[in-house]
């Protein structure tokens, strides 16, 4: 068996690189841009709004949050403004995930359990889908 000398295959693979088309101008660019962001989900997940996420809202955020008390501008009430601080598909990039899970909502009284900040996740991460009837709009 006849063994290649190093600076004769050094010098193909080096001819073999050179010759590869190099990756578009663009593709760098593509790389670092955040997908756009997801419009809520028109069908329900495992998570069922009505029964789950609306009564959690209740509980936890309409004390601060609702048509009487819209701290920071936010009532989770209604569909624009709980989107304000949701990405559907993304708990990561949500808002509204980030404050539960660190605890810095809701301020004073019962926290929710680990068990509820988990269903949020796993609503948002379906694409957060908010019933036909919830108001869009206070």
């Amino acid at each position: 068996m006849k063994i290649t000398p190093l600076p004769v295959v050094a010098a193909l693979l080096l001819s073999a690189c050179a010759t590869s088309s190099p990756a578009p101008a663009d593709a760098d660019a593509k790389k670092t841009t955040p997908p756009p962001a997801k419009a809520p989900a028109t069908v329900p997940g495992t998570i069922d709004f009505d029964r789950q996420v609306k009564p959690f809202f209740a509980k936890y955020c309409f004390g601060c949050h609702d048509a009487n008390g819209r701290s920071a501008g936010i009532g989770y009430d209604n569909k624009t403004d709980i989107l304000k601080t949701v990405t559907p598909g993304s708990a990561d990039d949500s808002n509204l995930y980030y404050v539960l899970s660190t605890g810095e909502m809701p301020r004073g009284g019962t926290k929710p359990s680990v068990a509820e900040i988990e269903m949020i996740r796993v609503w948002i991460n379906e694409g957060a889908y908010i019933s036909a009837n919830y108001p869009a709009t206070r």
